[in-house]
């Protein structure tokens, strides 16, 4: 089979330890589970093209949370939900517009994305 990661390694170490954090290591491991299936679901409904699924996922390749950072893959997804009328989609692509973040600056096409996310009551847009 193959070699277990790092961090997998280290808890598996834990589990076979006589240590009183068996369970807090059983908990943990229970957690990254959950994590792994939630982040299986967001990615599914986003190739069956569910704006939400996208906007949603555009933020984890942004951020490289639970994925490899991606700016690219985080545009691609955000244009697709934001073209879909998503207003949080619409309001973080509008974000990487104003700071120039994987694209080239261009407030014009920001204050677009932030007037549609606005339109749909965004409050923070």
């Amino acid at each position: 089979p193959p070699r277990a990661g790092g961090r997998e390694r280290l808890i598996r170490s834990q589990l076979c330890s006589p240590t009183p954090r068996r369970r807090e290591v059983q908990a943990q491991m229970a957690g990254a589970a959950a994590e792994a299936k939630a982040l299986m679901l967001v990615i599914e409904r986003a190739a069956r093209g569910d704006p939400n699924a996208q906007g949603r996922l555009g933020y984890l390749y942004q951020m490289g949370n639970g994925v490899v950072q991606n700016q690219v893959e985080a545009l691609q997804l955000y244009t697709q939900a934001a073209d879909q009328g998503d207003a949080r989609a619409q309001y973080d692509l509008g974000n990487c517009y104003i700071t120039g973040d994987g694209v080239d600056h261009d407030e014009k096409k920001a204050a677009r994305l932030f007037r549609q996310a606005a339109k749909q009551g965004l409050a923070c847009a």
